[in-house]
């Protein structure tokens, strides 16, 4: 009884992480492609139900992403931003909140600081939709050569 138990946590724990991650990719496929329509539903949707920190945080940042694309001002956006938890400083959340802020310097210092500690891959550099908005600044290009 217990095996059985224990096996059907284990295939739960497994449906819930591998659901958080399809919503993520979800999410970061349709800011991608401008699918703006239905970033508000998935948005209300996790944070309305148990997602663990990371991948709300991640939807989060990507749900932002798509209202800065769409002309939303850095007031609306720090209101999102302003509703999760980021007391516990990582570099690659302190990066995109400056570019969804505006805070260019600051986007800057992050994105080179993760350059430098080798946690950001040329890779990421194209697939990530934060860098949509500095992909054309000459700042940005200098920096992103300095990955190896």
């Amino acid at each position: 009884g217990t095996y059985i138990l224990q096996d059907a946590q284990l295939h739960f724990l497994e449906k819930v992480e591998s659901d958080q991650f399809l919503l993520n990719s979800l999410l970061h496929t349709l800011v991608k492609n401008e699918q703006y329509a239905f970033l508000r539903p998935i948005y209300d949707f996790v944070l309305n139900n148990k997602i663990d920190s990371l991948n709300k945080k991640l939807i989060v940042i990507n749900y932002c992403i798509g209202l800065k694309k769409q002309g939303k001002d850095t007031v609306h956006i720090e209101k999102v931003l302003a509703q999760e938890d980021w007391s516990i400083k990582k570099d690659d959340f302190e990066m995109c909140k400056a570019a969804l802020l505006d805070k260019h310097e600051n986007f800057y210092y992050f994105l080179d600081k993760l350059i430098q500690s080798k946690l950001v891959t040329m890779e990421e550099i194209k697939q990530w939709e934060i860098f949509y908005f500095y992909k054309d600044k000459p700042k940005f290009k200098t920096l992103i050569k300095k990955i190896k």
